[in-house]
């Protein structure tokens, strides 16, 4: 994390996704922890909103062989410590999320983050979901989960 960044530090939402950004979260955990062939990913867009849903980050990662990689959109929640995870919240933006067109993807993995202690987030990665039953869908299904503690500490997250 760069100097001026950490002297900044805050305690919200935006810090803690930001951290995640700089420090490559997402894409670490999705590389690492991911039932999927995952080999690349990249950050899209932060504070989406989408028919009346609001998506903290999406992402655009690609599975399966390098010659041929496959679209999958991931959105993101992010949760200070006071706030819980919500599955409804999730499977909001996952439909909202199957709505965009434009980028060729068949398939939304869901994933949220959460400071859970100092210097401590916890990402879990949902069950990737098919476009065509993201409107129907009532649950959620945990495919990977992993708390990563920042070393050295980042000021700001999980206070």
């Amino acid at each position: 994390m760069p100097i001026a960044s950490r002297l900044l530090a805050r305690s919200d939402e935006a810090w803690l996704f930001q951290t995640a950004v700089k420090l490559r979260l997402v894409e670490t955990h999705l590389a690492l922890m991911s039932p999927h062939d995952i080999v690349q990913v990249d950050h899209l867009m932060m504070a989406v909103k989408l028919h009346k849903t609001e998506i903290d980050a999406i992402f655009l990662a690609h599975e399966g062989p390098v010659t041929r990689p496959q679209p999958i959109l991931v959105t993101c929640e992010v949760k200070g410590k006071r706030d819980d995870i919500l599955e409804d919240q999730i499977i909001s933006q996952t439909e909202a999320a199957s709505k965009i067109i434009n980028i060729g993807h068949k398939y939304i993995i869901p994933i949220a983050m959460k400071a859970v202690g100092l210097s401590e987030i916890y990402v879990v990665e949902f069950e990737k979901v098919h476009i065509s039953s993201a409107a129907t869908l009532t649950s959620l299904i945990v495919s990977s989960e992993a708390t990563y503690k920042l070393i050295p500490t980042v000021p700001g997250i999980g206070k």
